[in-house]
């Protein structure tokens, strides 16, 4: 899992670091937190939606859908939503490692940096428990 492979992930993340940086959000799962003061122009809105290329792509439904089957909530994932468009699964992912990282991150108890490459690692470690599955179980997407 290489830079190319999670770089628009890591741009999405680096992205909502900056959109959130200075909301007052506190708790990263705080779906109640107002953000309609938060700006987001088109280039960055694009960066978050899936292209006609990833029209065909399951795993952004397949991730939200696991995300709500265990009662997950995110003040990032309900921004995200809000865009009306098909999110990308980079997106999602962002939203989900940004979710994470945002509480560690705002006591200062990690680095800016390591927030913004936490999807490299979750990715990664993706890898590593699908290796460890035999190739008879896996499946496309």
């Amino acid at each position: 899992v290489g830079p190319k492979r999670v770089e628009r992930a890591l741009g999405c993340t680096r992205a909502l670091i900056g959109l959130f940086a200075h909301s007052g959000l506190r708790d990263g799962r705080d779906e109640e937190f107002d953000a309609s003061g938060i700006v987001c122009d088109d280039a960055t809105r694009a960066l978050f939606l899936a292209t006609e290329a990833e029209a065909a792509d399951p795993r952004p439904e397949a991730m939200l859908a696991a995300i709500a089957a265990r009662g997950g909530r995110s003040a990032f994932l309900k921004f995200l939503g809000g865009f009306g468009g098909r999110l990308s699964r980079d997106a999602i992912l962002a939203a989900i490692a940004t979710t994470i990282a945002w509480g560690p991150l705002v006591r200062k108890r990690i680095s800016r940096l390591t927030a913004e490459t936490l999807p490299w690692y979750l990715r990664l470690y993706g890898v590593m428990v699908g290796a460890t599955i035999p190739g008879e179980h896996h499946r496309s997407g």
